[in-house]
């Protein structure tokens, strides 16, 4: 599990306009890409819907698509399409969905992660672990899918893995670029973007944006047992960030061995 409700700290919600004409010139993944990055389970329809997606959303950055990726990897590893995936599906048919989530965030929190105060019906949803029901609902909203029903991160999750994730990293409003996709185009994919990423996605740690701008600019820093340290600075890490990191180390490699 990686998704916290922190997912929401994105702000406004507005479509982007890629002011692309030619196709052609837009950035797609091949299957073998897609399988050397670490989305070994992904088919012909998930590479499909993909890059249909980027099309329909502006994505046309090669770096942005392929830090995308190392996200959607980090959060769900695309496998788990709703937080808890099978485990905690299976344990909430066996004890009833509030008891089984009552001892999942218990879990979740004894191995070191924060988890905000939200029910399981609005845990994270889709590869990029949407989480809550505001941005559920705008993202429901944006696509225009009338679902009312209580459990909006299951049919989410069922429904639109990829998609969410793609409507979050280029629709919700968070960075000082706007969207991420923005962000990415502007500074490029490096190690220290993603780290920068990792926090609007998994929880930005308020109050630090100068060290986090200076990290950006090639500030050097440290994360240790779950704390990055910088120039006198020190907050936590990204949740999850020792299994998180070496999905970014994968898909880096790859990318520059492709170069």
């Amino acid at each position: 599990m990686t998704s916290v409700l922190f997912c929401k700290h994105g702000g406004f919600i507005y479509p982007v306009d890629s002011g692309q004409t030619d196709e052609s010139a837009n950035f797609q993944f091949t299957l073998e890409q897609l399988k050397g990055c670490g989305w070994e389970s992904a088919t012909e329809e998930d590479l499909k819907i993909l890059n249909d997606l980027m099309l329909k959303y502006g994505i046309i950055s090669r770096d942005s698509a392929y830090m995308m990726l190392a996200t959607m990897l980090a959060e769900s590893g695309c496998t788990d399409k709703v937080e808890g995936g099978e485990a905690l599906l299976a344990k909430m048919k066996e004890m009833g969905e509030d008891k089984a989530w009552e001892v999942y965030r218990v879990n979740v929190s004894g191995n070191g992660n924060v988890i905000g105060q939200y029910n399981w019906w609005e845990r994270g949803a889709g590869y990029m672990q949407i989480t809550g029901e505001d941005l559920q609902e705008q993202f429901l909203k944006y696509i225009d899918d009338p679902f009312d029903g209580k459990d909006t991160a299951t049919y989410i999750g069922n429904n639109y893995p990829i998609e969410s994730a793609v409507w979050y990293w280029t629709e919700v409003n968070m960075t000082s670029e706007g969207n991420l996709n923005a962000y990415v185009e502007r500074y490029e994919a490096s190690e220290e973007i993603f780290l920068i990423a990792q926090y609007f996605v998994n929880g930005y740690p308020t109050g630090h944006d100068a060290t986090l701008g200076k990290i950006r600019d090639g500030e050097a820093y440290t994360i240790n047992e779950g704390k990055l340290y910088s120039n006198g600075d020190h907050f936590s890490a990204p949740n999850s960030w020792g299994e998180r990191y070496p999905r970014w180390q994968r898909v880096e490699e790859y990318m520059n061995n492709e170069e």
